[in-house]
């Protein structure tokens, strides 16, 4: 709905005003002040009444929870109108509103804060002529989703988990293979800092010709839905260890089962199960069947392996790794 601005009101009571005095003391009045109020009313509601709006919002890269990504965000359409937009969000932040004449823009900062399917958009523009004297809200239609992956924490070696997820247990490495992008859930020793400095906004890591151990290991969730995040962070930050280890990793979570592999596209596949878990119970002879299985416990997850159990607290480094992209990777 179009509505005038309190400047716009004033301009109205100064042209009712000038019609009124023009009524009592001759025309002249109502040329030098009512006509140019009354045009610029019109003027200004045309503009507001066919304005064009257009939200465009960075196209966000799936990645960890916590992470954080600048890119532009941006308010196209009619020139010259002053806009003021709020982004919707679910499962995501994004630090303020858009707000300019348009066309208009700015860096905006958007943090994944909940682990699942997050959405930035739709918007709710408020919308008012060059001069200040109508205003207009209206709805934004632009939407974008994103897979929002569990946090992979650094784990240290202890117990019965060490062997399937320390990185010198199982695999000797034979020699160089090659140097390839960062991707979320690579260990932070493996950058290549010389190939880094040479490009200061992405992260590089060195891949060797790796000689692996052969035995798979199956990773199995179960938990109430209360305790979901909680698993499914454990349970991402166990299968992406023991991925990194050079084992090849298989999950069960809930009805979801994903056969043991390696690599990139198998990594991403097991982020993207446990994004989605929602504390379904496994069945019981998948879970028998689990080389490691993580459930809840009084103090938070627990993990088994055989006959012995840990507190995934224990296995926990003492900083989760950032796993922030670049802007560029990310929009």
């Amino acid at each position: 709905m179009i509505r005038p601005t309190w400047r716009g009101l004033a301009v109205a009571i100064v042209a009712i005003a000038a019609i009124a005095q023009a009524w009592a003391f001759g025309p002249r009045t109502l040329n030098a002040v009512a006509v140019p109020a009354v045009v610029a009313l019109a003027v200004g509601f045309v503009q507001i009444a066919i304005a064009d709006l257009r939200l465009d919002l960075p196209r966000l890269r799936d990645d960890h929870e916590g992470t954080t990504v600048t890119a532009d965000c941006t308010l196209t359409g009619h020139r010259g109108l002053l806009a003021t937009a709020q982004v919707d969000t679910d499962g995501v932040t994004i630090d303020g509103p858009i707000a300019g004449v348009v066309p208009t823009g700015r860096t905006c900062r958007v943090t994944l804060t909940d682990r699942g399917t997050a959405t930035l958009g739709p918007g709710r523009a408020v919308v008012r002529d060059r001069m200040g004297l109508w205003r207009r809200s209206r709805s934004l239609d632009e939407r974008v989703t994103t897979t929002v992956f569990p946090r992979v924490l650094d784990l240290v070696p202890e117990g019965p988990l060490a062997p399937l997820i320390d990185p010198t247990g199982g695999i000797e490495r034979q020699e160089f293979d090659r140097v390839r992008e960062y991707v979320p859930g690579d260990p932070l020793s493996d950058v290549h800092w010389a190939s880094t400095a040479k490009r200061p906004d992405e992260l590089y890591v060195v891949e060797f010709a790796d000689r692996r151990p052969d035995e798979d290991v199956l990773v199995a969730a179960s938990g109430p839905r209360r305790e979901a995040d909680a698993i499914a962070e454990a349970t991402a930050s166990v299968a992406i260890a023991a991925l990194t280890a050079g084992r090849s990793v298989g999950l069960v979570a809930g009805d979801e089962v994903i056969e043991p592999g390696r690599g990139r596209d198998h990594r991403y596949e097991l982020l993207t199960a446990l994004a989605a878990y929602d504390g379904e119970r496994t069945p019981p002879d998948a879970w028998a069947n689990a080389t490691v299985q993580v459930t809840d416990g009084t103090d938070g997850p627990r993990v088994t392996v055989g006959d012995a159990t840990i507190p995934f607290d224990r296995l926990r480094a003492d900083r989760s790794v950032e796993r922030t992209p670049t802007a560029e990777g990310s929009a």
